[in-house]
């Protein structure tokens, strides 16, 4: 959802659709976890996949330059196959091994000083059982970014962390944990300006044996309208 407001003589975006668009769902609104796509590792695994079958060409057309030639785009090939894998073997790991986080949110969007159920579930692949987050939390962050000389940098930092409290519930046969989120009713909407961005995230952290301890990690939008009082 992607709503808009005027400062001054132009329109600025109010959040934004970078990946957590909710789907409607019985319960309310469903959101996927963000950056749980293979489109990163597939593209990485092509590259190298193509790097590799160049390199073994590289190799037989070098190897009459003498063992020199040869041997250097020999350790040039592992050291990018090596590059590859720190860059991507945790995010597939933890593909391969957890299934897809689900945040689903009684209400959408959010307003300020609003509350709202929502439930949390990834249970390990194969299995529907989501093993108890070690950490919960709702955390509004900042990120700001400038320029020094021809630098492009960004400044973030956390403006709130509180610690959510999990209930177990079961939801579309899948266990796992409910909690309210807050917003408080001196907390910023969702911002999005050219060089700020003002977001409220959900994260869950967690862990199991034989398997990459992973974070799942959402991003509610909150309006900038004011919460009813009841």
């Amino acid at each position: 959802m992607e709503m808009r407001v005027t400062l001054g003589s132009k329109t600025r975006r109010v959040g934004h659709d970078d990946g957590y668009t909710p789907v409607p769902h019985p319960f309310g609104y469903e959101l996927s976890g963000l950056g749980e796509t293979w489109q990163g590792p597939l593209f990485l695994g092509v590259f190298g996949t193509v790097w590799l079958v160049g390199t073994g060409f590289a190799l037989l057309a070098v190897r009459r330059e003498g063992v020199g030639a040869f041997v250097f785009v020999a350790v040039a090939a592992v050291v990018i196959l090596l590059l590859i894998f720190l860059a991507t073997g945790k995010t597939v790991s933890a593909r391969l091994k957890w299934e897809s986080s689900r945040l689903i949110l009684e209400e959408w969007p959010l307003a300020i000083g609003s509350s709202t159920v929502v439930w949390f579930g990834r249970p390990l692949a194969k299995s529907t059982t989501t093993p108890r987050p070690r950490d919960a939390r709702l955390i509004l962050r900042e990120s700001a970014t400038y320029r020094v000389g021809t630098d492009t940098r960004t400044a973030t930092s956390d403006l709130l962390k509180v610690p959510l409290s999990l209930t177990d519930r079961s939801m579309d046969g899948i266990s796992g944990y409910e909690t309210e989120l807050v917003i408080p009713p001196d907390g910023p909407p969702t911002i999005q300006l050219d060089s700020n961005l003002v977001e409220w995230i959900v994260e869950f952290e967690l862990d199991a044996p034989r398997a990459p301890a992973t974070t799942s990690r959402f991003t509610v939008l909150v309006s900038p309208e004011i919460a009813a009082t009841p």
